[in-house]
């Protein structure tokens, strides 16, 4: 069985990143979308703090993911 690769923080927080550009959201608005301050979220986006699950299913649901919402929601 092949070995699952891992996902660097630095990989998450640009992903992220890149998301909430390509979405217009500012840090701001997406600190709010996911109940954290703007600090925090600009660490996640630095690769220096991880996002969270709970985190994560936000911005799943912020960002319209389908297939995501459709197979976990």
């Amino acid at each position: 069985m092949a070995k699952a690769s891992r996902i660097s923080r630095k990989e998450v927080g640009a992903f992220i990143k890149a998301l909430r550009k390509q979405k217009g959201w500012n840090q701001t608005d997406l600190s709010k979308i996911l109940g954290m301050t703007q600090s925090n979220l600009s660490k996640i986006e630095n690769g220096l703090a991880y996002l969270g699950f709970a985190e994560f299913v936000l911005l799943a649901q912020a960002a319209k993911f389908s297939k995501f919402n459709q197979k976990f929601l």
